[in-house]
């Protein structure tokens, strides 16, 4: 028997068991804000008008009307470009009063632009037939003598990509230096109304248009309106007169057409976009929609209202912009993210983090959120040697969630 004076020391506690992994249980896909696409897709198929799903995702904002206006678009795919190539299949790209089949701009290093032009409708990885027009410090205007509204998606001033393809653009080309920064930019102005055509085809399916014997119309005229309305209320890059961009930071605007080559006809990079013998990126249903939905958008105390839209908010909406609506008209099928579960290993989680031995994970109420439910938790990671906690839209980054709007809890498998 052990003789302990005056006691003996207590045994150390057991260390909690580690656990193998964490189970993610979300919702939607985006960030959970405004209207829902699938939504507004379930509502038109339960027979809901356009202008009544509007209503309903955009609570306290009235109908009004804008001008079909120019608006920059930054192409952010062509920042700091050190060349910028345009050519026109109908041989107008107009550079100061001139019309030529190409134009390039290349970045010379000192603050300006050297600009070549070519008779041919080339891209810049075509050495032969350019002629040198000059030095500017100025911005480079590419406009067409092409009526930007009703020529064909792939009669508009092409922009070349670094691979040689072509992508279309209606409106001028404008290369600049951003004041800024002092760094090259391209910019496409634009007419809204064209400006939509681009974006429709990317951020929704074209055959939404003819589902449920035509009544899936009534989700793209609500995109129309939506997506006209959130164009017009941006103003992100003044110093280059740019009110949005064409990535997903904005709303994902892919121009009108594209070719494979300068000399290929248009087709489409991957999938089809379009109906079936329309290889551009405008289709038949969503300029129907854009067409009959002109120049009207969503105000609210007299000045557009930014109206934010993600795929699928699940259940329900996150709120904060807009009030937070039941959304589970959003569980039609088709929808991959109404409810969805991801399993991260915890070792993943312990080389991302830093943390020694994973024991226990789960959420907690963000108290910095105003957010909806789970559209507001954060997640608390709880290591054997420290506690680390993580916004939920820093930790849907990490490990790629469709969407912040979920729940963690650890298991052991």
């Amino acid at each position: 028997m052990q003789s302990c004076q005056p006691a003996c020391a207590p045994e150390p506690a057991a260390p909690p068991p580690e656990i193998s992994s964490i189970i993610v249980n979300g919702q939607g896909s985006g960030h959970g804000r405004g209207m829902s696409a699938w939504g507004a897709f379930g509502f038109a198929l339960r027979g809901s008008t356009w202008d009544q799903i509007l209503d309903y995702y955009y609570r306290g904002t009235a109908f009004g009307g804008a001008a079909n206006s120019t608006i920059g678009v930054r192409l952010l795919r062509y920042d700091n470009a050190p060349t910028t190539g345009v050519m026109s299949t109908s041989g107008t790209v107009v550079f100061n009063g001139v019309s030529f089949a190409a134009v390039q701009a290349i970045n010379a290093g000192d603050g300006t632009f050297d600009v070549w032009a070519n008779g041919a409708a080339v891209c810049p990885n075509t050495p032969d037939g350019w002629v040198y027009l000059g030095k500017t410090y100025g911005p480079v205007v590419l406009s067409t003598s092409q009526d930007q509204t009703t020529a064909a998606p792939g009669d508009v001033l092409g922009l070349c990509q670094p691979d040689g393809s072509v992508v279309h653009y209606r409106g001028a080309i404008r290369v600049l230096f951003d004041p800024a920064t002092g760094q090259p930019r391209t910019v496409n102005d634009v007419l809204v109304e064209n400006y939509l055509k681009g974006v429709m085809s990317r951020e929704l399916p074209s055959s939404w248009g003819t589902a449920g014997g035509g009544a899936g119309m009534h989700a793209l005229y609500a995109f129309a309106v939506a997506q006209r309305s959130f164009a017009i209320s941006q103003n992100r890059y003044a110093s280059i007169g740019a009110k949005t961009c064409d990535t997903d930071l904005c709303q994902v605007y892919g121009g009108s057409a594209y070719r494979a080559s300068a000399a290929s006809p248009t087709s489409w990079p991957g999938s089809r976009v379009c109906e079936v013998g329309n290889p551009t990126f405008e289709c038949a249903t969503t300029n129907r929609a854009i067409a009959e939905t002109a120049g009207v958008i969503r105000t609210a105390g007299g000045r557009v209202v930014s109206t934010e839209y993600s795929a699928s908010h699940g259940p329900y909406s996150a709120g904060l912009s807009f009030l937070a609506v039941d959304d589970s008209v959003s569980n039609v099928a088709g929808n991959p993210n109404y409810l969805w579960t991801r399993t991260v290993a915890a070792t993943d989680i312990e080389s991302r983090y830093g943390i020694a031995d994973l024991v226990d994970a789960y959420s907690e109420r963000d108290p910095s959120s105003d957010a909806n439910g789970v559209w507001g938790n954060r997640v608390v990671l709880v290591g054997s040697d420290r506690t680390v906690v993580v916004s939920d839209l820093a930790f849907r980054s990490a490990f790629g969630f469709p969407s912040h709007g979920f729940s963690v809890a650890g298991a052991n498998y």
